[in-house]
């Protein structure tokens, strides 16, 4: 799911993206005209668009796949997991997705444009 807010009270003061202060929507669903919007939002300083997903699932499931010794060691192993996946691994697949999405949108952009 996208989820997308404004970034502080001050910004959008003439309200053009007001319909995306408090939205969120499946990545599957999103229509490229609001794909292309949120992302100007964004250029623009209004709005702050994350892809949210349920962080804890997966970092227990690396965790499981990748940390099977017990004490000491498991416990540094497990951190080691958790920490990757926050710094690491989450904003490299929230950058993947949202590039997908930009592509995606963009290309049908070029597709209505060349039809009109």
């Amino acid at each position: 799911m996208l989820r997308v807010a404004r970034k502080d009270e001050a910004a959008d003061a003439e309200g053009k993206y007001q319909p995306y202060h408090d939205f969120g929507e499946n990545l599957a669903t999103l229509p490229p005209h609001r794909i292309l919007a949120i992302n100007r939002g964004e250029r623009e300083g209004v709005l702050k668009a994350e892809v949210e997903a349920n962080h804890a699932a997966f970092v227990t499931t690396l965790q499981r796949r990748y940390a099977k010794a017990a004490g000491w060691l498991g416990d540094e192993v497990r951190a080691a997991v958790a920490d990757g996946y926050k710094r690491l691994l989450a904003p490299a697949i929230e950058r993947d997705l949202r590039g997908e999405l930009t592509e995606r949108a963009e290309a049908h952009a070029l597709t209505i444009f060349a039809a009109n």
